[in-house]
């Protein structure tokens, strides 16, 4: 998974990734902030005098490999550490596939905010989230005392596409308007001819939106059959699609979903 060369003076998720591991191979008591200085250096050098690897501070793809070995964390820091991972490797399916730049430029900026998350829970809403689910209520002119806590996996990918396009109008989106629904999305795709099922025209390419019941999505519970939920595709593994999706267990998330599980997907782009 990870995979790039990091050493004294590098900074980001990989740098964060190396604390992490040194730590629970015991190796030190880093502080995991993802700047890579002399504490760190130090104790990588010792990890690769240990692991009989050259001594040299630079974390390459031997040093790599025996960092990442026996990946079973402590339940107390592991699921950060497996989020890292897990964005680190979707950032690498978005730059090494050949997309368009506006498709790889909607699917970054649903990456960048991966594990961001609602403030309270349950609320929709919150400073994490805030440039997803903004403007909703007052696009529509509708009443949030009236309306409150509206799902936002629609909302999440209207945004993404706006701002992947580096839009400053609903006008110029693809769409024509700010969708919170799936409804919407579907009934979109369909009067343009861009809607599409598995079981007709395949599997869906990258930066497709996908489109699925809300039962069993993780999105949140409603009693309507007819409820959907969406996000958008990242990649295309045998049966299985990796996703970026609003809205599950009231965070960003990214899911591995079976395509027998998808009710449909569509392009947004021409």
């Amino acid at each position: 998974m990870a995979s790039d060369m990091v050493f004294l003076g590098c900074s980001g998720n990989d740098v964060t990734i190396v604390q992490a591991r040194i730590n629970f191979h015991g190796f030190g008591v880093l502080a995991v902030d993802g700047e890579f200085g002399k504490n760190t250096d130090q104790a990588v050098i010792q990890f690769q005098m240990a692991q009989g690897l050259t001594a040299d501070g630079i974390v390459g793809p031997n040093t790599w490999s025996e960092l990442l070995n026996d990946f079973d964390a402590p339940l107390s820091g592991r699921e950060e550490i497996e989020a890292i991972v897990r964005n680190k490797h979707i950032s690498s399916i978005v730059t090494q596939t050949l997309l368009s730049e506006d498709v790889k430029n909607v699917i970054s900026l649903a990456v960048s905010d991966l594990d961001k998350k609602e403030y309270p829970n349950g609320s929709n809403e919150g400073p994490e989230i805030s440039h997803l689910v903004d403007g909703y209520h007052e696009y529509w002119k509708i009443s949030k005392s009236e309306y409150p806590a509206l799902p936002w996996c629609a909302m999440a990918v209207s945004r993404w596409i706006y701002l992947g396009l580096d839009l400053t109008s609903w006008d110029n989106h693809p769409f024509g308007a700010f969708y919170g629904g799936c409804s919407q999305i579907e009934d979109w795709a369909k009067k343009h001819g861009k809607y599409f099922t598995v079981k007709g025209e395949g599997a869906p390419s990258p930066g497709a939106i996908f489109l699925m019941p809300r039962a069993g999505s993780s999105s949140d519970p409603t009693s309507s059959a007819k409820a959907g939920h969406t996000g958008l595709v990242v990649s295309v593994e045998d049966d299985e699609i990796v996703t970026v999706e609003g809205n599950v267990q009231n965070k960003v998330s990214s899911k591995r979903r079976k395509l027998s599980e998808l009710i449909s997907y569509a392009n947004w782009w021409e």
